[in-house]
Formats: structure tokens, C-alpha cells, sequence
């Protein structure tokens, strides 16, 4: 119950102030005020010496009763916040017992510790309500430290940008496209340069009298044979030979000049456009070196442009990890200040329900109640419920609807190299290089913590 400590309270004797065995009152007051010479002392409103001249003088010289209880009045001043609760628990015991001595009667030293008490439990008050808004300062402004922790805004994807970027992935595959028509032109050249080394059909005999034609690339074969020259052509007389003869001869030799011929068209159709004479070689050189340079020129375009998507990546990445480090890091402080927080108010609120009990008993003390011992009793069973108490109340940020929540990264980021970028950027042209080291996979090895890697070729 919120009367913890109090249950028992009837039949209990004040606690007795002991001093020292010392023979005159001056010096007993003496020996109270020394000891109590603290810090917390000086919060009392009322100087402590007139206080215990007015409450040590009883006609008789014998100390007054209300001494324990004004004496505990001023140790409450100094006590540490750890032991308040407790002395004021004290205190309220106290109270009950001279408030049943029906031998006292009011008199200066009552009023002047009553006067005191009241005056410190004011303080103890203020003192309540300053620690409690302190506390709800030291949780607002770890509070505001968290959501100082601003979400990144990502700038848009490098060809989403106005202005685009330069060189645009439209550069890489133009220049791509004129890498391949240099490349074909090539390629010509080297096939040109294969035919142009000879063929088959330039070696037939007919054509290679004694191997010496130069289109032929095979080891020279025999000369052709003619055959055995016929009488008439041998004869020493044209007379000698008939028309039949001659008609023969003719024949033959226009049947072996038909062949030359067409044999030689067979060779030179093979070896059209080869250089002559004949089995000079072809010189693809310049051809290469133009593929060459058009090739270095498009391997740094194309760098050049995924170059930015490493950069976006790495950017945007650095700014999220941030953000997620400064976040976490001030939330885990926040949430270690609130589970203080939830320890803390409940002793605060406690407290001031132990003052408000004592503030209680206080007026029975001073009062006129006709049933003084209901009373008392009224004052230890209420439950002081402070739960209502505004300037006693405590508002966690993490509770709040309001608080921001730990955001994730939105930006889906492509990979240079990955079948989406090649899909989505290049159309998957043939000749792009995947050689350029620094840029290909670039995204990948950069190990990604916050942002997703782009799987879908889609915008």
C-alpha cells in the first residue's frame, strides 16, 4: 500500500535523540547545532539556533519533547534523495506518537518545529518538481537528438537526372556501333588476306607451266603434257598434211586453249580483289590499329559512364549508414535514459506522497479534531493518489505516435555488369566490354548494408 511503512505505526515510541553525556543544556544545543553543520542544512527558512533556543526552553530546563522531531527536521534538510522517503517515514511515526502523548500541549517549540518541517517539506516540493523537469528536459533533448537523425533524400539515378550525366549509356553504344563497323572492316581485311595467299584452283597444271604461278599455295605440280606431236605437225611440208589433219590438230589445240581459259577464270574469280602481281600479300595493319584505338576509346566512355552508378551507390550507401549509426546510437541512449526514467518517477512520486502524508498528520497535529486518533488513522490510510498530479508527470518520446521510426533505404541500386544494367542500358550489345575491373561489379563489392541491388531490368 502507499502507507508502506506506516502500518504499525500505533503503539511505537519516537525514535530517542541520544547526545552525549554532557551536563548543561547550553551545551547540548551546542553539540545539536554542530552536528548539524551540513550542506543541506542551510535550506532551512528558519535560523536552526532560534529554532532550538524556543524549543529547549521549557521553564524546568528539561529538554522539550519536540526536540527529536525538530532535530529530524533539520537532518531532513541535508539528507541525500536516496534516504528522504525513508526519514520521512521517520518522521510520520514521530508525529503520531506526540500527536497521541496527551500530556503535551502546544507550546513555541511545537509551532516552531511544525513551522520547519512545513517549510522543508515546501522545499522538498519544489525540489520534486525541478527534478522532474529535469528529467523531462534530459529525455526531450535526447529525444531531439534522435530525430535530428534526418532520413537521407537520394538524388535520382544517374540518367534520371536533368541534367543527364555525361557520357550517357546512347554514347556507349554509338560508339560501340562504330567499334563494330570498324571491327567488320577488319575482319574483311583478314578474310581478304586468308584468300589472298593462294588457292587450289591457281595450282592446276593447264594454268602452272613449272609451278610459276603466284596465286598458287600448294607445292608446284608437273607441267602439263601436251601429248605426242602428230605427223603433220612434225611434216616439212604443209602439202603433206590433209585437211582432215589439219581440221584435227586445230581442234585440239583450241579444246586445251578452252581449258586454259576457263581455268584461269576459275583462279583470278577466287582471287578477285587480291593485290597485284600476283601473290602480292595483303596489309591488314591499319585496319587493326583503328580497331584498337576505337576500342581503348570505348572502354573509357564506357567507364566513364558506370562510373556514376559506382558513385551513386557509394554515396547514397554512406549517407544511409549514417544516418542508421546516428540513429541507433542516440535511440539506445534515449532508451537507457527512459528505463531510468521509469525507476526514477515512481521514487519521485512516492516521495511526494509520503510529504502529502506528513502534511496531513501536520494539521491533525496542529488542529482541533475531535477524534485526533481517526484522524491520524484518516491520514495514513489515504492513498495520496498523485497519478493525476501534472508537474509529477513524465512523457516518454519512444511511446509517442509522433516519434519517427528507424527508416530503411528505398533506392535499388545497378550493378555495372549484371544482366539488368547490360539488358536495360546496352541492349545487350556484343561488343561492350566486361574487361573494365573497376567498374564491373563495382555495387557488389562495395557489400551493401542499407540499399538493395536492382535485379529487374525495369525503370
Amino acid at each position: 500500500t502507499d502507507s508502506r511503512g506506516l502500518k504499525n505505526l500505533q503503539g511505537l515510541s519516537p525514535p530517542e535523540v541520544k547526545f552525549p553525556i554532557i551536563t548543561t543544556m547550553k551545551q547540548r544545543v551546542a553539540v545539536v547545532l554542530a552536528c548539524l553543520g551540513f550542506s543541506g542544512f542551510h535550506a532551512v527558512k528558519v535560523s536552526l539556533k532560534s529554532q532550538a533556543e524556543v524549543a529547549l526552553a521549557s521553564g524546568s530546563g528539561t529538554p522539550s519533547p519536540w526536540l527529536s522531531l525538530l532535530a529530524q527536521s533539520w537532518t531532513l534538510a541535508g539528507s541525500p534523495t536516496s534516504q528522504k522517503e525513508k526519514t520521512l517515514e521517520h518522521m510520520a511515526e514521530d508525529i503520531v506518537k506526540l500527536a497521541k502523548n496527551s500530556e503535551l500541549k502546544s507550546d513555541p517549540a511545537m509551532v516552531t518545529a511544525v513551522n520547519s518541517i512545513r517549510s522543508l517539506l515546501a522545499d522538498m516540493i519544489a525540489s520534486i518538481n525541478s527534478t522532474n523537469i529535469d528529467a523531462q528536459t534530459n529525455l526531450d533533448d535526447k529525444a531531439d537528438a534522435v530525430i535530428a537523425c534526418q532520413t537521407p533524400t537520394a538524388p535520382a539515378q544517374p540518367h534520371l537526372q536533368t541534367p543527364r550525366p555525361q557520357p550517357t549509356h546512347t554514347n556507349v553504344t554509338n560508339c560501340r556501333d562504330q567499334q563494330q563497323t570498324l571491327e567488320n572492316t577488319y575482319q574483311a581485311c583478314l578474310a581478304l588476306q586468308s584468300r589472298c595467299r593462294g588457292n587450289a584452283l591457281c595450282c592446276d597444271p593447264v594454268i602452272q607451266p613449272e609451278g610459276g604461278h603466284g596465286w598458287c599455295n600448294e607445292t608446284p605440280k608437273p607441267s602439263f603434257s601436251f601429248g605426242a606431236v602428230s605427223l603433220c605437225y612434225s611434216a616439212p611440208a604443209a602439202s603433206q598434211c590433209s585437211i582432215t589433219q589439219l581440221s584435227t590438230e586445230l581442234a585440239y589445240w583450241q579444246g586445251l586453249l578452252n581449258q586454259y581459259d576457263q581455268k584461269v577464270s576459275a583462279c583470278e574469280s577466287v582471287m578477285s580483289g587480291c593485290p597485284l602481281p600476283a601473290g602480292t600479300p595483303v596489309d591488314c595493319t591499319a585496319e587493326h590499329n583503328a580497331v584498337v584505338a576505337k576500342k581503348a576509346e570505348c572502354d573509357t566512355i564506357q567507364q566513364n559512364f558506370e562510373m556514376q552508378y559506382c558513385d551513386y551507390a557509394a554515396g547514397v550507401e554512406t549517407s544511409w549508414d549514417n544516418y542508421t549509426t546516428c540513429y541507433n546510437t542516440n535511440y539506445a541512449v534515449l532508451g537507457v535514459a527512459e528505463a531510468a526514467e521509469r525507476t526514477d518517477q515512481p521514487n519521485r512520486q512516492q516521495q511526494y506522497r509520503a510529504i502529502l502524508r506528513i502534511q496531513c498528520l501536520l494539521d491533525v497535529l496542529v488542529g482541533d479534531a475531535a477524534d485526533m486518533t481517526t484522524a491520524l488513522q484518516a491520514c495514513i490510510a489515504a492513498r495520496y493518489d498523485v497519478s493525476s498530479t501534472g508537474w509529477l508527470s513524465i512523457s516518454y518520446p519512444t511511446t509517442s505516435s509522433t516519434f519517427p521510426s528507424l527508416q530503411t533505404c528505398p533506392v535499388q541500386m545497378w550493378e555495372p555488369g549484371s544482366a539488368s544494367f547490360e539488358s536495360y542500358f546496352y541492349n545487350n550489345h556484343s561488343l561492350i566490354s566486361d574487361t573494365l575491373t573497376e567498374t564491373r561489379g563495382c555495387v557488389g563489392r562495395a557489400n551493401l548494408q542499407h540499399c538493395a541491388m536492382r535485379t529487374s531490368a525495369s525503370r
